[in-house]
């Protein structure tokens, strides 16, 4: 009941306006509505950009919009309110990511690791940004290993570690992850896709390429 909840956020702003609790319900109602560009503008509007969880939604709202720099500066804040949070670490990190600043993205990756080691994305997200650089491949393959042993039917996860014996130069042990990935994943995916034919080819299998 979008309209109810938006009474509601309304009404916790009215009753505490010095609170971000409301202004954050109330954007994460228009989140939930397709409505990112109200939920931005609700969160900058509260005037409470210092606080964590503010500046957390924010950044995972410019992430949303591909506005990777806003992002970032987002989530810089967030850190400063809450230093040492693994979660928002792990969001810079991606940010980082996905603008190919890929050295400062393994160093977050590693620090979200040194606080919260089970953390199974920010192992793969690391790991394949070693596949990715052609590095520390032995590591590498440990990383994703753990990650399996936390959600060992991650179609994701399977393809990181067949990209892994693909830049090591095994193409047998690649072509199975990759293709044990594709059966996991429950819709068809074109970069798995794209890996395992690179993988035939490594092999020799122009056909299946």
């Amino acid at each position: 009941n979008k309209t109810e909840a938006m009474e509601t956020a309304r009404g916790i702003i009215h009753k505490n306006p010095e609170s971000p609790v409301g202004y954050v319900a109330l954007a994460t109602v228009y989140q939930g509505g397709n409505e990112p560009d109200k939920a931005i503008e609700t969160l900058k509007s509260s005037g409470k950009g210092k606080d964590a969880t503010v500046a957390l939604m924010l950044g995972n709202l410019y992430s949303l919009r591909k506005n990777h720099t806003a992002a970032l500066e987002q989530y810089r804040k967030a850190e400063a309110a809450r230093p040492g949070s693994d979660q928002i670490l792990f969001q810079k990190a991606n940010v980082l990511h996905a603008m190919g600043r890929k050295k400062e993205a393994e160093a977050e990756y590693e620090k979200v690791l040194r606080l919260a080691p089970g953390n199974a994305l920010a192992l793969n997200n690391l790991a394949y940004l070693y596949a990715e650089r052609d590095m520390r491949l032995d590591e590498a393959e440990a990383l994703l290993k753990r990650a399996l042993e936390i959600q060992p039917d991650s179609g994701y996860y399977l393809d990181s570690l067949g990209w892994v014996y693909f830049r090591r130069g095994d193409a047998d042990k690649a072509i199975e992850y990759i293709r044990r990935a594709i059966v996991a994943m429950d819709h068809d995916d074109a970069i798995l896709r794209d890996h395992l034919g690179d993988a035939y080819l490594m092999k020799g299998d122009v056909k299946r390429a």
